[in-house]
């Protein structure tokens, strides 16, 4: 996976990853023009699409009929810088499906397993992001 951007206007970010334009920029109050969500935001949805795809594979996987599934995530930044830690909830709404509390609970486990990304971002202090300076 590759991500390119180029900062355009403001904080604005303008992102093409794996072929798809993206943008990410800082709300008003924080000096941005809110044309896109924040790095935050990126963060969350990662997490919420990576959970709701996970279920549609259950589903499928599972031959159980639905009429849509649906997804709702919250998340809260806590602690000061460079002791952040986030808490994020996600909510996945199945409409039209017949399932028993044991199936939703199953479910549950295989969605929570499932998602790669909460796995990474729950791992521990093992992930490494690094960072490299080039002035041309």
């Amino acid at each position: 996976m590759k991500a390119t951007g180029t900062l355009t206007d403001s904080y604005q970010v303008a992102f093409d990853i794996d072929g798809f334009p993206y943008t990410v920029d800082r709300s008003i109050e924080d000096g941005g023009k809110n044309t896109g969500t924040s790095p935050h935001g990126m963060l969350l949805g990662s997490i919420a699409s990576c959970k709701i795809i996970v279920a549609k594979s259950y589903l499928d996987h599972n031959e159980i009929a639905y009429e849509k599934v649906d997804v709702e995530a919250i998340s809260t930044i806590m602690g000061k810088k460079r002791n952040e830690r986030i808490n994020i909830e996600v909510e996945i709404i199945v409409t039209g499906a017949e399932m028993t509390e044991k199936d939703i609970r199953f479910m549950t486990k295989i969605v929570d397993k499932g998602c790669t990304m909460a796995n990474i971002l729950t791992a521990s202090d093992e992930n490494k992001v690094t960072t490299t300076i080039t002035a041309k």
